[in-house]
């Protein structure tokens, strides 16, 4: 089953023959969870829950939603692991830089107002109360963007309502994010295959990237790059990313961060907030927090790709170079090893067959 809704598209496969009323039960279930997303958390109607708080400009505490209040927790965590680079607050910049804008005519803002809104962007602005679940933020312009953990939320609650109607072996996907449940038709785990980005123009096309596997047997994986969302200037590639502390997009060096995990909303907060930091700060906290993680980096000569210590586990490299649309067919390499083997066979047989006759005329 697959379709579209939050503008993303999403897609379920169940390793056994469904009836209409279990079909029809699934696709009702991932709806309703869909539509209570768009209620809560989207960022394009006026209505919904966390666009109601960020034009409350009261400082007190208001009442919000226990998914709401998830999230925004959940978002502290990864802002304290990164130092501040990840930032739920970061909602004042990402409108000025105007990223989801499409507009032919795009110029990046001043560094003045970039500083402006630095001064209303901070975590530690906010406060979360647990019981009732309420949220007061200490300047009234603060505001809250929490989409890159809204798919993983998502895809968490689809995994629970699926596996309550269908119990285990399925395979579902929403956006970039996949989990894999039991085993698929044929008895195997789930596999994912990521292909790194193709970097720079100074890769040769003959030197194509490895692709990578990733069996999914009670595990879920979310996957987020800076190379396709953003815009040009000047000849300058500005991605949608921001660092939090400095307010400006991240380099564009750092093109894809995956993560496996055991629910969608680690695995998804995790692929954005290791995307903030540097190659080496990304490999510390990948150590220290156990994070399986796969990283793809441009290079000089196109990408360069790196795996945690725990990634190596689950990220798994299956081909060297480009995958052939026919594995019986040869390459023009072994057609002409083949031949030489073949003409040297031929000139021994020709060989021994004329000593034979002449061994044959001396008798």
């Amino acid at each position: 089953m697959e379709g579209r809704a939050m503008g993303m598209p999403y897609r379920i496969v169940v390793a056994k023959t469904l009836h209409e009323e279990e079909r029809k039960a699934i696709r009702t279930a991932v709806l309703e969870i869909l539509d209570i997303a768009e209620n809560t958390f989207s960022l394009y109607r006026a209505d919904s829950e966390i666009m109601r708080w960020n034009d409350n400009t009261s400082t007190d505490w208001i009442p919000v939603s226990r998914p709401l209040a998830d999230l925004v927790q959940h978002s502290r965590m990864l802002y304290i692991a990164t130092d501040g680079a990840y930032d739920p607050t970061i909602r004042p910049l990402t409108k000025l830089w105007q990223f989801d804008k499409v507009t032919p005519i795009w110029v990046p803002p001043t560094y003045p107002d970039i500083a402006a809104c630095l001064e209303i962007v901070g975590m530690h602005r906010i406060h979360l109360r647990d019981s009732p679940t309420a949220l007061k933020k200490d300047l009234p312009s603060i505001e809250l963007d929490l989409n890159s953990l809204v798919e993983g939320w998502c895809l968490d609650e689809i995994a629970k309502s699926v596996k309550s109607i269908v119990k285990t072996n399925f395979l579902a996907s929403l956006g970039g994010e996949y989990v894999g449940l039991g085993l698929n038709s044929q008895g195997k785990p789930w596999r994912v295959m990521i292909e790194p980005t193709a970097g720079d123009s100074k890769k040769s096309k003959n030197q194509p990237n490895p692709l990578f596997q990733v069996q999914l047997t009670d595990l879920y994986i979310s996957t987020s790059g800076t190379y396709r969302s953003g815009h040009y200037h000047e000849g300058q590639w500005f991605c949608h990313l921001l660092d939090a502390r400095t307010g400006y997009p991240i380099p564009r060096e750092r093109h894809l961060a995956s993560v496996a995990a055991e629910s969608a909303l680690i695995a998804d907060g995790w692929s954005t907030a290791l995307l903030t930091l540097d190659e080496q700060k990304a490999a510390k906290i990948c150590s220290d927090l156990k994070i399986a993680s796969f990283l793809c980096y441009e290079a000089d000569r196109g990408s360069r790709q790196w795996r945690s210590e725990h990634g190596r586990v689950h990220f798994q490299i299956i081909v060297d170079g480009s995958i052939p649309t026919n594995r019986s067919k040869l390459s023009s390499v072994n057609w002409l090893v083949l031949a030489t083997c073949l003409i040297a066979l031929i000139s021994i047989l020709l060989f021994l067959a004329k000593r034979l006759t002449y061994r044959v005329l001396l008798f």
